[in-house]
């Protein structure tokens, strides 16, 4: 399949459903520690491989989901990303990829490793928030 170009200083945004097919094509290959290995190149060139068989949309499209999986891989090399996901585990993936999907991305520098964190945060507190909403019940009053 041709890659189709677009300007690598705005990668265009996608979903966050798009977002997951890379990710779940490495964690059935069993190359789920790709975020830990900072997007190791053979893992890369594997995970994108089998994509490029499995994906159906727009070359460009599928073109922007794999720059952007393969910059978040990447920005999982620096200290604070990588300790987040040793601490949290699989939950840090889905805000992680929902930020990935939608953050500006230039292809030439990645994510800003702040701006990434700040957007896994804020998608972390606002599930929580839901939840908590979602979860609250009243206590009964005690009979007199």
């Amino acid at each position: 399949m041709t890659h189709a170009a677009f300007d690598p200083t705005d990668v265009p945004a996608v979903t966050l459903a798009e977002m997951w097919l890379p990710m779940r094509i490495a964690l059935d290959g069993e190359r789920g520690l790709v975020l830990l290995r900072g997007g190791d190149p053979a893992d890369i060139a594997a995970i994108e491989k089998t994509f490029w068989r499995a994906y159906r949309g727009d070359a460009a499209r599928g073109t922007a989901i794999m720059v952007r999986f393969r910059r978040l891989a990447e920005a999982f090399t620096g200290r604070r990303l990588r300790d987040l996901l040793m601490q949290e585990g699989f939950q840090v993936l889905a805000p992680a990829l929902a930020a990935a999907a939608e953050l500006r991305l230039n292809a030439t520098w990645g994510f800003p490793p702040q701006r990434l964190m700040w957007a896994m945060m804020r998608r972390t507190s606002e599930a929580a928030q839901k939840q908590s909403r979602e979860t609250r019940f009243e206590i009964p009053a005690l009979a007199a």
